[in-house]
């Protein structure tokens, strides 16, 4: 039996609406990319970002014109982004099952251990913010970005409910005098036992 590559869209309502800078959102919009040969299947998805000019629509069309491909061709036949991510997965997926190792295995990771993730508190009023905070203090590693000055007085009520141990980040969208003044705010706002890491953001 040959190799075959399907992609599908499905759509996850989220818990609650979830807000940045750049806009909300109610529903996660995924692809998800089934790589079958032999009679197993690999899986991978990705999420296309209309911001790198992506959407369902182009990033499905990129997986279907495919056709039959190696993983070892991927790289040149598609550029970096969601359609090569989500494609990408699928043949690891899928060479972990067929030969037994895992992935981790494959790339030399033998001891695997947890890894800290960050937290994305949604945009909302000061006091949402809040209790978003509180809600989640048991988290290591909470994220907000922000546009107004609003956010920055939110983060400051974040300050106030922060876990014992942790870590607040909040990515910084360009190296303005703007960005740096919010930067002093923040690290004014928040108490000197609570880690504030300000980082640049890499498109």
């Amino acid at each position: 039996m040959g190799m075959r590559i399907t992609v599908q869209p499905e759509t996850f309502q989220l818990a609650q609406v979830f807000t940045i800078s750049r806009g909300s959102r109610s529903q996660a919009e995924v692809l998800t990319v089934r790589i079958e040969r032999d009679g197993v299947i690999g899986w991978g998805e990705c999420v296309p970002y209309a911001r790198y000019g992506e959407s369902l629509a182009s990033v499905t069309a990129q997986i279907n014109a495919l056709g039959h491909i190696s993983h070892e061709e991927l790289g040149e036949a598609l550029p970096a982004g969601a359609a090569r991510n989500a494609v990408d997965c699928a043949f690891w997926d899928l060479e972990a099952k067929t030969s037994g190792v895992s992935v981790a295995q494959r790339v030399g990771l033998q001891d695997l251990q947890p890894q800290i993730t960050a937290y994305t508190l949604s945009l909302d009023s000061p006091e949402a913010m809040e209790r978003q905070a509180r809600l989640n203090a048991h988290r290591p590693l909470l994220k907000s970005s922000w546009e107004r000055l609003m956010i920055c007085l939110g983060l400051r009520r974040c300050g106030a409910a922060r876990p014992r141990h942790g870590s607040l980040w909040t990515p910084m969208k360009d190296g303005t005098p703007r960005c740096t003044q919010i930067s002093r705010r923040i690290c004014c706002a928040l108490e000197s036992n609570w880690s504030n890491s300000l980082c640049q953001h890499q498109k």
